[in-house]
């Protein structure tokens, strides 16, 4: 087990802070834009009987100045180092202060699966407000187990994501178009799933792959027909993107990596928004958390992986049906976790 050190070794005290304010009922949310952690950490778990003021914790608002005594604040990767200073000199008012963390950004520039600069960055901006988290919050959110064992010094509690979009129709029958929606993070996933791609284009004639990207994709899958590459998006044109698609099987692979072992499900999440059924690789996060689910599995063979996608997408009761699976589970995690208390837990 790797405790806190693991991540920057300078910090090892956990998150404890202390706040009396009674909670009154409202959340203020600090997330660095409209990014999609706070959709599947947050949303999902605020009833209507919790007032939610959001912030974008990279610029300062002076709306914060009228914050009402006993919010409880949760702040979602980072925030500005001018917002935390704000948090300690106000510590009276709040009867709570969480930071919430999906990714393991302390440690991310010691995994060679990311790309370089992607590594710096994540960890550098961590570190830059490290210390004044630990002097403000008083619990850590983290997304996994994985995370949750890594950081135990810290005080970490888990999290688990959940679904948070409008109940859909799957694709309909005939829809043979399938997708990956990676990022710059996913880089080695794109080169893996190439002959994938190359294999179900040749076996099924009127697929259509869509997936994710700029130059890079569209180089890497250059000869390779019925291919669209869509633009990177925000999270908003993300989620208008998903609700309209109609989209009969999204894949997830994910290769061995430290960075890659505490990443959530969330990928389902995505795929299911599209009306699609899910071929996720047989590791964790995946499995065997959505075993049972109607997803499928398949070990880091490009063969399996070929001959499973050409099965769904030839399928369509079969995957109808799995789609309905998905739906079902996704509902009953949901309705498991409809309670406040995780604010103050």
């Amino acid at each position: 087990m790797m405790g806190a050190t693991s991540g920057l070794g300078f910090i090892s005290r956990p998150f404890c802070a202390r706040y009396r304010a009674e909670w009154r009922g409202y959340v203020a949310i600090l997330a660095p834009g409209d990014i999609p952690t706070v959709d599947f950490y947050v949303t999902p778990r605020l009833d209507a009987t919790v007032r939610t003021l959001r912030f974008d914790s990279r610029v300062w608002h002076e709306a914060a100045l009228h914050l009402p005594p006993g919010t409880q604040i949760i702040i979602v990767r980072h925030a500005a180092r001018r917002w935390l200073r704000f948090i300690a000199a106000e510590a009276a008012r709040w009867s709570g202060v969480a930071f919430l963390m999906d990714d393991d950004l302390p440690a991310a520039w010691r995994c060679r699966e990311l790309p370089l600069d992607y590594r710096i960055r994540t960890s550098a901006r961590f570190a830059h407000i490290a210390d004044l988290l630990m002097r403000v919050c008083d619990r850590l959110w983290v997304s996994t187990d994985t995370l949750q064992r890594r950081y135990c010094r810290w005080g970490a509690r888990t999290l688990p994501p959940l679904h948070p979009f409008q109940p859909r129709a799957a694709a309909p029958a005939g829809c043979r178009c399938w997708c990956y929606h990676g990022t710059r993070a996913h880089l080695r996933e794109m080169h893996w799933l190439r002959p994938v791609i190359a294999e179900v284009q040749a076996r099924v004639p009127e697929a259509v792959f869509e997936i994710m990207g700029g130059g890079h994709a569209r180089r890497l899958l250059a000869g390779i027909p019925r291919v669209q590459v869509l633009p990177p998006l925000s999270w908003p044109d993300y989620r208008r993107h998903c609700d309209r698609a109609q989209i009969a099987v999204g894949v997830a692979p994910l290769l061995p990596g430290r960075f890659n072992a505490a990443r959530a499900h969330v990928k389902a999440f995505d795929i299911a928004h599209c009306g699609a059924v899910g071929l996720f690789s047989h590791r964790v996060p995946y499995f065997p958390t959505l075993d049972g689910s109607g997803a499928l599995f398949a070990d880091d063979d490009t063969e399996t992986w070929s001959d499973r996608l050409v099965a769904l997408l030839t399928d369509d009761p079969e995957r109808q049906r799995r789609y309905q699976r998905m739906i079902r589970w996704l509902d009953k995690e949901r309705c498991s976790a409809a309670s406040t208390n995780w604010l103050h837990e």
